[in-house]
């Protein structure tokens, strides 16, 4: 049995450190403290506790854990700590893992840092967390509560000096530029007597091999991975373009020689496909030329060329080294050849920096003439043009240029009746040649006119111009009209160039009329050839009938006439007499006419008026009148040729159209040359 003897207060005593050691120890506050820093940098963070003072604590076992790519640990230092009494402590560690341990004789006490630890940065940046994996104070008392903490690891401040390598020529210029850093930028090479920085220009000064480097306003550097080669010289291939059959002759070219003394020289140019063939190597007017250098020394490879170049004299200065002339073969579509320089050699000694060039072999381009193929009549003119792909300026011509002439910009020139066709070549060969050109002497009219069923009306077979001289001995016409709609009653020839041959032999049936007659003497003057005598239709009145030139004959075909068909007007009602016309358009005079006609017309009534020449394909060429009539009567108006541009027009039929007093009227007018 106990007993348990002493004073009140060693009662009291005893019971409360009864009491104490039957409640539960305490957590302790275990701390990784916050570190930041570059990659490179040493850092320590520290690991701290609450108040260890009377808990007994005699040692600590502490597991901490990392990313091992952010940090390495260095140390685990313990001066100046609540572990300093002990002594330096025990620690084993891994890549992302370390365990401390420590112990001693007497209880730690007091609060603040148990101890450190000491990291080196990176290689990798971002925050690194820093985890309390396990904490053991006494092998578990008294307990402990974790926080972990953290190290920002911010990555080195760069620099990029690009490009990484290169070639340069001596006197040329290799821009370099700096990224990231912080400007201003500061350029150097290893060597500045073989190549130095002007600003961000790098100076090829002499052959040879540098890097080059670059320092930000902080210090960061960076330098090139390759080397920057200077050569003494650059050997460039020029280009060139021909189409198949073509001779191109390609520069090929060197800079400044004089420095390197340059009695020698070698090279081969590779060619990437075989539709061109060199057939020669011309020295006239080159640097080889002036130095009265040796015949070039000519190797035909399968897939190049090799040349070979020496003499007793230095070259001097920079050009054309040679030129190389190639015979363009036949590809099978358009293509470019690379002509590539390569195992360039200077005085056996200098390799030059190289430099491709090429010959671009074309397709001959497709030409189209238009018009392609025309009827016209001497004193003629029309204007040709080309469609495609062709290459100015264009050559213009014609297969018989006794017929007619064709001007620098395409402008035909009828000259004599008979057939010929018109060509052209393009500044690099193509060509193209129209159908027939059919040039013939004269237009013969067939007469546009209004009818009645109450008179009859005299309509002329008109030819354009004076036939004197053309020696018209005969002829034979054919004419067609729409007998429903009008009537032939006769054929006349008083009053015209063929009145003194007498009457010709007609054949006249229902819409056909074929006429023939002959004299001893040509035909003269430029009055009508024949009328026809017509008259209007009662059963169909109010319409219109074609007058169709058939088929003309003059000779036998020599000379040669293109014809112009007519028009038939009936008017609207069957008037008993000649009505009073509300809108009339006499024929033009002179016509043919060069370059001024004139043209009357009678208006019955007030009203707005337009008169306008089209071509005989419709297309509007000139407005002439285009108002308000206040009274009617008669008008006349002239028209010079130009179109509203004021272009002058090309000789052949053109349409005058008169509008208004609600109707309208038309008449062909012949411009000559």
């Amino acid at each position: 049995m106990l007993t348990v003897r002493g004073t009140k207060e060693h009662l009291l005593l005893i019971s409360a450190l009864l009491l104490l050691t039957a409640l539960p120890a305490l957590a302790v506050q275990v701390d990784i403290g916050e570190g930041a820093g570059t990659v490179g940098d040493i850092v320590t963070v520290p690991v701290t506790v609450d108040d260890l003072t009377g808990l007994g604590v005699f040692s600590y076992e502490v597991t901490i854990t990392w990313y091992a790519s952010r940090l390495t640990l260095v140390d685990v230092p313990v001066a100046g700590t609540l572990s300093a009494p002990w002594g330096p402590v025990t620690f084993n560690s891994q890549d992302d893992e370390v365990r401390v341990c420590n112990a001693g004789g007497a209880p730690l006490s007091g609060a603040g840092t148990l101890f450190e630890l000491t990291f080196e940065l990176g290689p990798a940046s971002g925050n690194a967390i820093l985890t309390l994996a396990d904490v053991l104070f006494n092998e578990g008392t008294p307990p402990a509560d974790l926080s972990n903490g953290f190290i920002t690891v911010s990555a080195l401040p760069t620099i990029s000096i690009l490009p990484n390598y290169g070639e340069i020529a001596v006197g040329e210029l290799l821009p370099f530029t700096a990224y990231y850093g912080t400007a201003p930028y500061t350029y150097g090479s290893t060597d500045p007597a073989v190549a130095s920085f002007t600003d961000d220009d790098l100076l090829g000064v002499w052959p040879g091999s540098v890097l080059a480097f670059v320092e930000d306003a902080f210090g960061v550097t960076d330098t090139t991975s390759g080397t920057i080669d200077v050569r003494a010289l650059r050997l460039s291939v020029g280009d060139g373009l021909g189409m198949p059959g073509d001779v191109v002759v390609v520069p090929v070219d060197v800079g400044n020689t004089t420095p390197f003394d340059i009695r020698s020289a070698e090279f081969t140019i590779d060619i990437n496909y075989p539709y061109v063939q060199l057939t020669g190597v011309i020295t006239t007017g080159t640097l080889v030329g002036a130095a009265n250098w040796s015949t070039p020394v000519v190797n035909v490879q399968e897939a190049g060329v090799s040349i070979a170049l020496a003499g007793v004299e230095p070259l001097v200065g920079g050009g054309t080294l040679i030129y190389l002339e190639f015979t363009v073969l036949d590809p099978p579509y358009s293509m470019w050849i690379n002509l590539t320089p390569v195992d360039g050699m200077f005085n056996e000694i200098y390799p030059p920096v190289h430099e491709y060039g090429g010959i671009q072999i074309t397709d001959f381009p497709v030409l189209s003439i238009y018009p392609n193929t025309v009827e016209m009549v001497v004193g003629d003119t029309e204007q040709f043009a080309v469609s495609g792909s062709g290459t100015p300026p264009y050559d213009w011509s014609v297969t018989d240029p006794v017929l007619a002439d064709i001007n620098t910009d395409g402008l035909l020139t009828a000259l004599d009746s008979g057939v010929t066709r018109v060509a052209v070549d393009d500044a690099v060969g193509a060509t193209d040649t129209t159908d027939v050109i059919r040039i013939c002497d004269l237009y013969l009219l067939a007469p546009s006119d209004t009818v009645f069923t109450s008179h009859s009306a005299l309509l002329p077979i008109q030819p354009d111009r004076d036939v004197t001289g053309l020696g018209i001995m005969g002829y034979e016409l054919t004419l067609t009209y729409n007998p429903l709609r009008v009537d032939v009653l006769d054929i006349v020839v008083a009053g015209t160039s063929s009145a003194g041959w007498g009457m010709p032999v007609v054949n006249m049936e229902p819409g056909e009329i074929i006429i023939v007659n002959a004299g001893v003497y040509p035909l003269e003057t430029d009055l009508p050839l024949l009328f026809i005598e017509m008259i209007g239709t009662p059963e169909l009145y109010g319409s219109s009938s074609p007058f169709v030139i058939e088929e003309v004959y003059f000779n036998e075909g020599d000379p040669c006439a293109l014809v112009i068909d007519g028009i038939i007007e009936l008017p609207v009602g069957v008037p008993e007499s000649p009505p009073a016309a509300t809108l009339t358009l006499k024929p033009n005079y002179p016509n043919p006419f060069n370059p001024w006609t004139s043209i009357t017309y009678n208006v019955g009534e007030p009203g707005p008026v337009r008169i306008a020449v089209y071509s005989i394909g419709g297309s509007l060429v000139r407005e002439l009148v285009n108002h308000h009539l206040e009274k009617p009567g008669e008008f006349v108006t002239e028209w010079d040729g130009l179109d509203d541009r004021g272009r002058r027009m090309s000789s052949g039929v053109y349409i005058c159209r008169l509008e208004g007093a609600g109707d309208e009227r038309s008449i062909k007018m012949v411009m000559t040359r």
